[in-house]
């Protein structure tokens, strides 16, 4: 059985907001109006977004899982910052937010290629395009996929905490993709997280042909935050887009 709320507890430790995050951040923020206006779809457990207040940002995070939701509140409870959390339907974004209000919306944690299909995926990214006002950026971060085209499975880069360990398996059987997620806590449990999870194996060149098709006036990519090339090999791949 999938057990993600057990990834709730460990969750900052595993993905920590470290210096190279901060300084792309910073660069972003000095790019826009102040304060900048940053939505975050599947803002997890809130840390980055905590940070990008606290450089005095108004910041907007949508989180439908309640575990992360919970521990993205109970942060917000001892700081006044101009931050708030919200659960709303990916399919309503634009019903109940603020059209071409934000300067900048992520989506990182490869939260995008959790949709069911290609529509989905495309029809959330033309959502945050109309959300973003003119000159914002979207900003991607999700797994690399084509790592996947010459093998049918990768083990990616364990990640470690203080106190646990995060495995994490692709698989591709040449119809399907998954991913897999177990993790090692302290006493050496092993808790299975996510268990052949069905994702949608997006690419460079589908972002891309999304680009060329969306409005916006820029792409840019990269394979982590500190701006290093994107390639066949890299583990992750992350899209900036400049409406």
């Amino acid at each position: 059985m999938d057990s993600p709320q057990d990834l709730v507890h460990y969750f900052d430790e595993l993905y920590p907001v470290n210096e190279a995050i901060k300084k792309f951040y910073s660069e972003i923020i000095k790019d826009v109006p102040a304060p900048a206006k940053i939505l975050s779809i599947g803002s997890n457990s809130g840390s980055l977004e905590f940070f990008l207040a606290k450089q005095g940002c108004d910041v907007t995070g949508v989180e439908n899982f309640p575990p992360l939701l919970e521990s993205a509140n109970l942060k917000k409870r001892t700081q006044l910052l101009a931050i708030r959390f919200f659960t709303i339907p990916e399919n309503e974004l634009t019903r109940f937010l603020g059209n071409g209000f934000y300067n900048i919306v992520n989506i990182l944690a490869s939260h995008l290629c959790f949709r069911k299909s290609r529509e989905e995926v495309f029809a959330l990214l033309r959502d945050a395009g109309t959300l973003l006002a003119e000159g914002g950026k979207l900003i991607i971060k999700t797994f690399n996929f084509e790592q996947l085209i010459p093998n049918s499975s990768i083990d990616l880069p364990v990640r470690n905490g203080v106190r646990t360990k995060l495995f994490t398996t692709m698989k591709n059987d040449g119809c399907n993709t998954s991913i897999s997620m177990k993790m090692r806590i302290w006493d050496d449990k092993v808790i299975q997280i996510l268990k052949d999870r069905p994702v949608c194996p997006l690419v460079k060149k589908d972002l891309e042909d999304f680009y060329k098709d969306s409005g916006f006036q820029d792409i840019q990519f990269y394979s982590d935050f500190e701006k290093n090339p994107l390639t066949p090999s890299s583990m992750d791949m992350l899209c900036v887009l400049t409406k």
